[in-house]
């Protein structure tokens, strides 16, 4: 597939099946049928975990814009796959633009997948990058993160081109994509951390309430401390060793 000729192809696709408003057969999107795309933490039972024997999970995160170390990470993970005679299923960790200046062919290459036969073998899972793109008419594109190259390059473009598009339909996509999966040997996947300890855990559907999932996305592990108290006057606080202990 030529990104340059099929782009106008792709983005339209990615518009097509987000308007949809269903789930669109992702990895584990068999796991989110009570909820559909309001379920955006996930538990994979052992019914739909990937086969071992069949496939290799392999995990791709922080892309930030960098296409040629996206492709050449894909060419790897397909060719290692092969060679062991499995099928790969690809779980992004998030951030595939800003600190980069191709992040609009990282998501046109991200799309190209998800509109591929393999649809059920890749996975995203929504990081602090993604999540703060926002879009209004008033004020364009705009972001909660800073640096934010992307949004500044989306408004640089004409209105009349597809990159625009591309910009809201990832925004549209994102809002959907899952914020944690557990696995059932307990394996977390996640951009961020966990919830912070003033958000105590009753039930695992509370994790999917917005104080929780924002955590998923926002909190960051700290390299020393044991224990942090959480800087609720930003999304983005730290943890410690201990607190990651008390939420498992």
């Amino acid at each position: 597939m030529n990104l340059t000729e099929d782009k106008e192809r792709i983005v339209s696709g990615i518009e097509a099946l987000v308007a949809k408003k269903k789930l669109i057969g992702m990895a584990f999107d068999k796991c989110r049928q009570d909820r559909g795309n309001e379920q955006l933490v996930i538990k994979v039972d052992l019914s739909n975990e990937p086969d071992p024997d069949e496939n290799d999970i392999w995990f791709l995160g922080d892309i930030h814009g960098d296409l040629l170390g996206m492709n050449v990470a894909i060419d790897y993970v397909e060719q290692t796959s092969r060679e062991s005679g499995k099928k790969p299923v690809i779980i992004y960790l998030g951030d595939f633009f800003d600190r980069g200046e191709y992040g609009h062919w990282v998501l046109v290459k991200l799309f190209s997948q998800i509109l591929g036969k393999n649809r059920s073998r890749i996975g995203v899972i929504a990081g602090n990058h993604d999540e703060g793109l926002k879009y209004s008419k008033e004020r364009g594109f705009y972001s909660e993160v800073k640096p934010c190259e992307f949004a500044d390059w989306l408004n640089e473009q004409s209105e009349d081109s597809m990159w625009p598009r591309l910009g809201r339909a990832t925004i549209d996509f994102i809002e959907r994509m899952p914020r944690a999966i557990f696995m059932p040997d307990g394996l977390l996947i996640a951009h961020g951390g966990v919830p912070h300890t003033d958000l105590p855990v009753e039930s695992f559907e509370q994790l999917n309430e917005p104080k929780y999932l924002q955590d998923f996305v926002w909190t960051r592990a700290h390299e020393r401390a044991p224990k942090r108290i959480p800087n609720r006057n930003t999304k983005g606080c730290s943890f410690g060793v201990k607190d990651f202990n008390q939420f498992c």
